[in-house]
């Protein structure tokens, strides 16, 4: 039997679908993994780590202003 998904729960899940697409948007932007250059493995990390640190506390910021306003 085919089930069937109303047109609310469709129009939800694409908002949390374009919200995913965004925050990857924005890594790929931030994180500019494309113009590293060569660097030890241990320095690499540390950079990656900091920046995922930077954006995940930037969001949870947004996230917060967003419920306050």
């Amino acid at each position: 039997m085919p089930r069937t998904i109303s047109a609310e729960k469709i129009t939800q899940l694409y908002r949390i679908r374009w919200q995913i697409e965004l925050r990857f948007k924005t890594w790929k932007s931030h994180l500019k993994l494309h113009q590293i250059k060569d660097m030890k493995v241990e320095r690499w990390l540390c950079h990656i780590y900091s920046q995922c640190i930077v954006m995940l506390l930037s969001m949870m910021t947004t996230g917060y202003l967003r419920k306050i306003v």
